[in-house]
């Protein structure tokens, strides 16, 4: 009975990887030895072929969930010994439009490429036994990047984890028997779970695992890389897809330029950029000379698996061979590895937790180098200084204007001040003139006395003067009498029992002393003045008031008036 008979009626059990491509026995890069096939096992006649690709991804598509890696395909020759590699054009392959050129030149130096080969022997299970085919190979493409200087290196769990390589052996050699038509496509993918679950699939030895050959490289076209040629890494440790799916690594190699790891789960809206080495872009470039991706998009949720795994759901579309590449944000902080996606009407995109990553890589003994941080523009700093500046310029210049103000104000202030005073002054000293010129009218000089010769029939009148008699001489016959003020009564003379004296209404008079009188009244004795040697001169007196002033005076002193 045939295979294809036996294995018609099993149920397909496992999903397959959709994107594995099998080799039909990839060369080994130059510098690296692989193991041969030897004679220890018998294999029935089977030919080796490439899988087609076609007859049992297009199956395994409609169970809809779907590991993004490892994708396999035909692993690029290592250039030849002298060769130089150039550089793609920039914004050509490797590169993706609107990608950040500073975080693409910073995180590329730290990014390798992963070539994982698996070989081994796929038992078919047969009445008489086992039967074993030829060696079979499958390489496949991760990505990887450097958590440490001293070539450690990160990556997912499922690019190397056995079971995946197995299974990938198994798909090899189901798309071989489609190629030599033992099998249909159909059959294949009805084959495929059962062959899975129980054939066996070993190493070189007796039940052993299958053999498998990590290397690493990096474009020879990134300045700062360690890794110019295909090197073969050990595997330090790994945890399966459903454990957390990481994986780390050690190249020999040091000076490796290590990428930060969060110790921080992102938040849902963060923008973000996955980086990875895509086996599309492959099938279409000089493997040789491919660039990273960049694939931006932004954090959408946090799930939980069955299993209780933690991961992180993205929008930015990843791609087989991507897998085991780094997730960073803004600041080129690793917040995740690239894991996952389930396909269907719109695709789901998966990474691993970051805390979650930081933890497992630290309880390896890894170095993590400290998480950036957000820092300030180069010309963030010289700008706030130059603002700083600006503003004690104008607050120094405000000062200084309130300055001037102030002391312009003041100097103004005291320049009216200055005036008042001097007017001032200049008004005392002008009243104090005028004062110091008005002479108070001082007494009727000694001689305040005057007698004329009565009218007839009236009395003669006597006037004191502080106590001095004076007798002015009666005026010549003829000549007008002279103005005298009025003055006060005073206090008569003692003269035995005369009349009181009468106020002076006529002036002075000069003459000799009148004659007594002829009639019957009572004479009045009077003194008799000696003769005056000259006629006495009037006093002037003020026009207004009528005061008495003295010679020069030009106020009154009374009145003010002018005299």
């Amino acid at each position: 009975m045939s295979v294809a008979r036996r294995a018609s009626n099993l149920v397909v059990g496992r999903d397959p990887v959709p994107d594995t491509q099998v080799l039909a026995g990839p060369p080994a890069p130059k510098g690296t030895t692989m193991s041969t096939t030897t004679a220890t096992r018998r294999r029935p006649v089977l030919h080796r072929s490439a899988l087609s690709l076609a007859a049992v991804g297009a199956a395994a598509l409609t169970a809809g969930s779907l590991l993004v890696a490892p994708s396999a395909s035909a692993a690029p020759a290592a250039p030849p010994a002298g060769t130089t590699e150039t550089a793609p054009p920039a914004g050509t392959t490797g590169t993706t439009p609107g990608a950040d050129a500073a975080l693409g030149t910073d995180i590329e130096p730290s990014v390798v490429q992963l070539y994982i080969e698996w070989s081994g022997f796929v038992g078919i299970p047969d009445e008489a036994g086992t039967i074993w085919s030829d060696e079979v190979y499958v390489a496949s493409i991760c990505t990887g990047f450097f958590v440490s200087d001293t070539g450690q290196i990160a990556t997912a769990g499922h690019c190397v984890d056995p079971v995946e390589g197995r299974h990938s052996l198994v798909d090899t050699f189901l798309g071989s028997l489609v190629d030599e038509g033992v099998l249909t496509p159909d059959e294949a993918a009805a084959t495929v779970g059962t062959a899975y679950a129980t054939w066996p699939v070993e190493g070189l030895d007796a039940g052993s695992e299958p053999q498998r050959i990590v290397y690493a490289v990096q474009p020879k076209a990134v300045d700062g890389i360690v890794i110019e040629d295909p090197l073969a890494v050990q595997l330090v440790d790994y945890r399966s897809f459903d454990q957390g799916d990481t994986a780390l690594l050690k190249a020999d190699v040091t000076g490796s330029i290590p990428l930060p790891v969060s110790a921080a789960d992102p938040t849902n809206g963060m923008a973000v950029t996955s980086v990875g080495f895509p086996a599309s872009v492959q099938s279409v470039v000089d493997a040789s000379r491919v660039r990273a991706s960049f694939k931006t998009g932004s954090v959408s949720s946090q799930q939980i698996s069955e299993l209780g795994v933690p991961r992180t759901e993205i929008n930015a579309d990843l791609s087989g061979g991507m897998s085991g590449g780094p997730t960073v944000d803004s600041l080129g902080n690793v917040v995740g590895v690239n894991s996952s996606k389930i396909v269907g009407d719109q695709a789901f995109n998966f990474i691993t937790d970051a805390s979650d990553l930081h933890a497992w890589l630290t309880a390896k003994g890894v170095t993590l180098t400290a998480a950036n941080v957000p820092t300030p523009e180069p010309t963030a700093e010289p700008l706030a200084a130059e603002v700083t500046t600006t503003v004690d310029d104008e607050e120094a210049l405000a000062l200084g204007i309130g300055v001037l103000v102030a002391a312009g104000a003041a100097i103004l202030g005291g320049t009216v001040m200055v005036v008042l005073v001097v007017v001032l002054v200049v008004r005392r000293r002008r009243n104090a003139a005028r004062r110091a010129a008005v002479v108070p009218p001082a007494p009727l000089l000694d001689a305040a006395v005057v007698t004329s010769a009565p009218a007839e029939g009236r009395p003669v009148s006597v006037v004191d003067s502080v106590g001095s008699v004076t007798f002015a001489p009666a005026a010549p016959a003829g000549s007008p009498a002279p103005f005298a003020p009025q003055t006060q009564p005073l206090a008569p003379v003692g003269f035995g029992t005369a009349a009181p004296a009468a106020r002076a209404t006529t002036g002075f008079a000069t003459g000799t002393a009148p004659a007594p009188a002829s009639t019957g009244t009572t004479s009045v004795l009077t003194a008799t003045p000696p003769a005056p040697t000259a006629v006495a001169q009037a006093a002037a007196t003020c026009r207004s008031c009528g005061a008495p002033a003295v010679d020069g005076q030009r106020f009154c002193g009374s009145c003010g008036g002018q005299l």
